[in-house]
C-alpha cells in the first residue's frame, strides 16, 4: 500500500503487514506497521510511528 495521508503531513508511507490468520476462509493480516518514507522513497525503519494489532477478528 502506498499513499500520502493528510494526517501525517502528506508524507509518503510504507506499510508492512504480517501475522496472517484465516477467518471464515479469508486471510487477514493481524499486524500492520507503518513507516514514513525518506526522500529516496525507502522506508525509515528506525522508528514506527503507527502500529496496528488486531485481535478477536470476526467476519460478518
Amino acid at each position: 500500500m502506498d499513499y500520502q495521508p493528510v494526517v501525517n503531513g502528506s508524507s509518503p508511507t510504507a506499510h508492512y503487514v504480517s501475522g496472517a490468520i484465516e477467518v471464515d476462509g479469508l486471510v487477514v493480516p493481524t499486524r500492520r506497521r507503518i513507516h514514513i518514507r525518506q526522500e529516496d522513497r525507502t522506508p525509515d525503519l528506525s522508528w514506527t510511528p503507527i502500529t496496528l494489532d488486531l485481535a478477536d477478528v470476526r467476519i460478518r
